[in-house]
């Protein structure tokens, strides 16, 4: 079942308590909001714990959610705001600990794998192997807009509402984002 088959009679039973239709929400939304935790914390078994803390916030405050609107833009904002904390307090907890708050987003990389730029015999695997460094490599909201726009097709102003910032801001990120990712798979040589 995909999130968007999830019909309105099922999402207010949802948000009345009804436990059946809750579960096929989480169900439907479960593999994108994995996936939008994934490429904010670069982490498989951080991004489950994340998805798991988002589907309990969902569930505590359905009753904020107004019916009259979409759902997923809704549903994404709350998302989008638990990673943004989880990114916050990842950082204090970095910045406390080692004192060094560079800004980079290495979590979940390996530095000493091996470089499959050097192998000419590269395959697809290898490329996108390339890329997800590529893209671990940039700061959370870069990721974030990549993942919004790329894999869950928003648009620049669905993102911008989603992540609370201004269109501009969005734009900026996406440019950003895009420019760095082609610049480091330029000199790992995958563009």
């Amino acid at each position: 079942m995909q999130a968007q088959e999830l019909d309105k009679a099922t999402l207010l039973r949802a948000r009345a308590g009804d436990s059946d239709a809750f579960a096929r929400l989480v169900r439907a939304w479960e593999p994108r909001i994995f996936n939008l935790a994934w490429h904010w914390t670069w982490s498989r078994d951080e991004a489950a714990d994340l998805a798991q803390e988002i589907f309990l916030r969902l569930f505590r405050s359905f009753d904020r959610y107004d019916p009259e609107r979409e759902f997923a833009p809704w549903f994404f904002t709350l998302a989008a705001n638990l990673c943004r904390n989880w990114i916050a307090r990842r950082r204090m907890k970095t910045v406390s600990l080692s004192g060094d708050d560079d800004g980079a987003a290495t979590a979940g990389l390996d530095p000493a794998a091996p470089d499959p730029a050097g192998d000419p015999r590269r395959d697809v695997a290898g490329i996108a192997e390339e890329v997800n460094r590529a893209l671990g490599e940039l700061p959370p909201d870069y990721r974030a807009v990549i993942a919004l726009h790329y894999q869950e097709g928003l648009e620049v102003a669905s993102i911008a509402a989603t992540l609370d910032v201004p269109v501009g801001t969005v734009k900026t990120w996406l440019f950003r984002a895009r420019d760095r990712l082609r610049t480091r798979l330029r000199g790992r040589d995958v563009v």
